[in-house]
């Protein structure tokens, strides 16, 4: 559960705060929701639906929520205006933004803000984990390996030509984290984001902070921490002419990684030479250049 002051946001699904290129994405104010049920989402907190405008193709919502508002990205609700929604009630049908990379799976965009401002791309208040959402991360994290070496291996377990591949890795992972774990100087976390195509990611390690402000494994630099969150959220800039990613050795745009989620996503850069079927075995890698 996510939350900022009174205002409680109970996720269903697998989730990202930094697989995003976007402002809100870069201040840990917004929260891309990915549903287990397809196109269909349940509603992750309770309010009154205030406001629903279609901008530019882009679909935009608004709900109160106590003395805050909630506004939502890339969903049509199922409620008019006035309407009230509760937590685990349907709330609305995904729909594509044109604003969506190839790559982009339909998702919610969450953010909680103080004033009824649902247009503007800034506002967006800092969202903050439950304890019993960090308590859970790290029960994960003890019990996953961290990644001793720049690779890691797994299976092909789905092709969407022309878009992604889904790797499930080897080291399985289940509940609230990223299939990345890694240790920075001696503190086992997980990466959450897009790395390096959207160049910044988060290094999740709950209530814990890192000695330092680079972010690698295995004498690998992902990125250079720009702010501290607490509750252990590190946020990196990635280099991405430094940082590379490799798909049994041939150069990928990037992997994207999401909370709750036992996969790593593959973004191609020519499909040409990615003939991939459905249960092959791969091997992910990572590399440094102009070093």
């Amino acid at each position: 559960m996510l939350r900022y002051n009174n205002v409680e946001v109970v996720i269903q699904g697998y989730f990202s705060f930094a697989n995003s290129p976007y402002y809100a994405h870069k201040r840990l104010s917004a929260v891309d929701i990915y549903s287990p049920n397809g196109e269909e989402v349940v509603s992750p907190f309770t309010g009154e639906l205030v406001f629903y405008r279609v901008v530019h193709r882009e679909h935009v919502s608004g709900y109160i929520v106590g003395d805050y508002y909630i506004r939502l990205l890339h969903v049509k609700p199922y409620q008019e205006l006035g309407e009230k929604i509760v937590i685990g009630a349907p709330l609305g049908r995904l729909v594509e933004s044109p604003f969506f990379y190839p790559w982009t799976d339909l998702h919610m965009h969450l953010e909680v803000r103080g004033k009824p401002e649902f247009i503007r791309a800034s506002g967006g208040l800092r969202l903050e984990p439950s304890s019993q959402l960090l308590e859970e991360m790290e029960k994960c994290l003890r019990e996953t390996e961290p990644l001793g070496e720049a690779k890691i291996s797994g299976k092909i377990i789905l092709v969407r030509h022309g878009r992604y591949m889904l790797v499930g890795l080897d080291n399985k992972v289940s509940g609230p984290i990223t299939p990345l774990v890694v240790e920075v100087n001696g503190v086992k976390g997980f990466i959450d984001g897009g790395i390096p195509h959207y160049r910044h990611g988060i290094f999740i390690s709950p209530f814990k902070r890192i000695n330092g402000d680079v972010i690698g494994f295995s004498n690998i630099l992902l990125g250079v921490v720009d702010e501290y969150y607490g509750w252990g959220f590190h946020h990196f800039v990635v280099d991405r002419r430094r940082l590379k990613v490799y798909l049994n050795g041939v150069k990928v745009k990037g992997i994207g990684l999401y909370i709750g989620a036992p996969f790593i996503k593959i973004i191609p850069v020519d499909w040409s030479n990615m003939d991939y079927r459905e249960g092959d075995r791969v091997e992910i890698s990572f590399m440094n250049v102009g070093v």
